[in-house]
């Protein structure tokens, strides 16, 4: 869904965004964390949950890099709402994040700020959450 009822802009900056957000999909499931680290800004920021910020795109390679590592092959994005103005944008969505035998490990919510330099969207920060249950919060 676009924000509101969409212009001819958002619609385009929504289809823009469904783009990368394609290309980072599919970046991931060839595990080629050079082309996924491409897809952010030179002064991107990850904000993942139980660690400190992830800055640039060299870490942020890394970042991704180690989540394949420890067996991690598809992560799925829904894009639920884009909002733009003046080359900035943001995203709200969900994710799941699946292993190589498809076993869905984590699902939950993301936000990305996107930035437009030199004509292409960017991510520019990128934060998400879990929405799954951990076993000793569902005693409470």
């Amino acid at each position: 869904l676009v924000a509101c009822s969409p212009t001819s802009d958002q619609q385009q900056v929504y289809d823009d965004v469904i783009i990368v957000e394609q290309a980072f999909m599919a970046a991931f499931k060839h595990a080629d964390s050079t082309e996924l680290a491409k897809l952010y800004s030179v002064d991107a920021q990850l904000l993942p949950a139980n660690r400190d910020f992830v800055s640039g795109r060299h870490e942020i390679k890394l970042f991704w890099q180690g989540l394949m590592q420890l067996g991690v092959t598809t992560i799925k994005l829904e894009t639920l709402e884009v909002e733009a103005s003046e080359g900035r944008a943001s995203e709200v969505g969900r994710y799941t994040i699946h292993t190589a035998e498809d076993n869905m490990i984590d699902y939950g919510k993301y936000l990305v700020v996107w930035h437009q330099q030199e004509g292409q969207w960017l991510i520019h920060r990128h934060i998400w959450t879990t929405s799954m249950i951990k076993a000793h919060e569902s005693r409470i």
